[in-house]
């Protein structure tokens, strides 16, 4: 799983789409819940479009809480009433309007990855049956949990090694595979982690 640049584009509705640099479309329909300047977005539909086949990894890479905090910003144009309805249209009502919205999009940086509150272990499930393979699945979610510790300023190894309780040995040969397969950049030399 790597984290790529997210260009957003919002329209009246809720609507948000998102694209990334692999040519991955996710449309993102937010409500506003909660009262007066209270009111907080939550997405309530999501739909995706790639250009390759579309799995759990693909959605977990999908940038739902950093939509949540963009649609904050551009919550009065958000709010108006949708423009259409049809899911269906959505794509081509983007492209459709994409010149009257030209100054009304975004852009997510590849470095901003907000972490989720609380402790890894309520959002991460690292648990496997000794001696089985190392799945792509399974090494998705160290490469996540890596990314989480990181944003959150803490040392990626002992973290993954106490929620996943497993040295930290252990934990080393696991992000040097995920490293191999892809789901992490390479390690930079010096640098920890």
């Amino acid at each position: 799983m790597r984290y790529n640049q997210w260009r957003l584009e919002y329209r009246p509705g809720g609507w948000i789409r998102g694209r990334d640099e692999t040519g991955r479309t996710v449309l993102f329909r937010v409500a506003f819940v909660g009262d007066g300047d209270m009111a907080r977005p939550q997405v309530r539909i999501a739909l995706m479009d790639s250009p390759e086949p579309i799995s759990a990894r693909s959605w977990r890479d999908a940038p739902f809480r950093e939509v949540e905090l963009h649609a904050l910003v551009m919550r009065e144009r958000l709010a108006r009433p949708a423009e259409t309805e049809a899911v269906e249209s959505l794509i081509d009502y983007f492209d459709r309007t994409a010149a009257d919205y030209d100054d009304f999009q975004g852009t997510i940086p590849t470095d901003e990855i907000v972490p989720e509150p609380g402790e890894p272990a309520a959002h991460f499930r690292l648990t496997r049956e000794p001696g089985s393979p190392l799945t792509d699945e399974f090494l998705a979610d160290v490469a996540a949990m890596y990314r989480w510790a990181i944003a959150s300023d803490k040392a990626p190894a002992p973290v993954i090694a106490e929620s996943a309780g497993v040295p930290v040995s252990r934990v080393h040969r696991w992000v040097a595979q995920a490293r191999r397969r892809g789901y992490l950049p390479p390690g930079i030399k010096g640098r920890v982690g």
